[in-house]
């Protein structure tokens, strides 16, 4: 609103002094001089309103309360094919396990991994894996979300997956990608956005997830949004869209200013990004580079 009225003052200028027959600079000038008041005091409104507006972290309404949490993503950059990672899921797994305990050191209480880090189902078929992960949780006390995938083995089809699993080594509850990106084959369509909530330090966190290029689509946010929303979380799988993956990571910021919720962006090989509610990048993890991104966040718990 503040840039429209900003803009609009500025067409308003031109379309006075311009637009005229009988247009000159002089008159233009004079036109400047008789109006400066009402142009000066207009723009130091504007400048203080966005000054406030910046120094409160881009979130004018601070109504309702809030909560800091620690936040991280990790971005393990594998760059194998798909049969390879199946074959090696664990050790992926391991190399995601010491990024995630990198974060907890850092004092992360929720870490986010990507789209398809572990790419087999360990919830059916890996028992003892899925016990390690369960472990590794409530050892560190740490909450996660896991991009993963569940198969059916009659039809061969699979669900795209985010698994939350919090800091007791317990399923709390799943997404499943309700638009499955085109090049996935055999992939079920899930039918709504359902929010995980985690129970952090008495609090509820209603976490709205989307997965690859779900975050293109503005109406998975909005509606998570709807549904009481406070933190957004995306699970990515860029290896094979090339260059897009600049122009991918551009909609997290976006998705996080319309809704005005922050939002944890986990890629497999970039780009990681924690973002605040009104879009500025906090943390972020260039692409083809391992590492993890953390911070603090204001979340509201209204």
């Amino acid at each position: 609103a503040l840039f429209i009225t900003f803009n609009f003052l500025i067409a308003l200028i031109i379309k006075k002094s311009f637009f005229v027959r009988d247009f000159s600079f002089i008159s233009f000038r004079k036109k400047i001089e008789k109006n400066f008041g009402i142009i000066f005091f207009s723009l130091v409104i504007i400048f203080v309103i966005l000054t406030l507006f910046a120094n409160n972290g881009g979130e004018i309404n601070s109504e309702g309360e809030k909560i800091e949490i620690k936040v991280a993503a990790i971005q393990p950059n594998i760059h194998e094919t798909w049969e390879w990672r199946q074959e090696h899921y664990e050790l992926i797994a391991d190399k995601a396990f010491n990024l995630t305990k990198q974060a907890v050191n850092e004092g992360a209480e929720i870490v986010v991994w990507p789209e398809y880090t572990i790419a087999v189902d360990f919830i059916q078929y890996r028992e003892k894996f899925r016990n390690k992960v369960f472990k590794f949780a409530k050892e560190n006390k740490v909450n996660l979300v896991i991009g993963t995938m569940l198969y059916d083995s009659q039809s061969g089809d699979h669900l795209d997956v985010a698994l939350y699993i919090n800091s007791f080594g317990e399923i709390i509850g799943r997404y499943d990608s309700i638009s499955p990106a085109s090049f996935n084959q055999n992939t079920f369509e899930a039918e709504e956005q359902k929010l995980i909530s985690f129970n952090l330090r008495s609090n509820k966190l209603n976490v709205g997830t989307a997965i690859c290029y779900e975050e293109f689509f503005g109406n998975i946010f909005s509606d998570a949004k709807k549904k009481d929303s406070n933190l957004f979380v995306v699970l990515s799988n860029n290896k094979d869209v090339g260059r897009g993956i600049y122009l991918a990571s551009l909609y997290a910021k976006f998705r996080a200013a319309e809704n005005n919720v922050p939002l944890i962006r986990s890629a497999n090989n970039g780009i990681s990004q924690i973002i605040a509610p009104n879009g500025r990048i906090i943390q972020e993890l260039s692409k083809n580079q391992e590492g993890i991104i953390f911070s603090r966040i204001s979340v509201s718990t209204d």
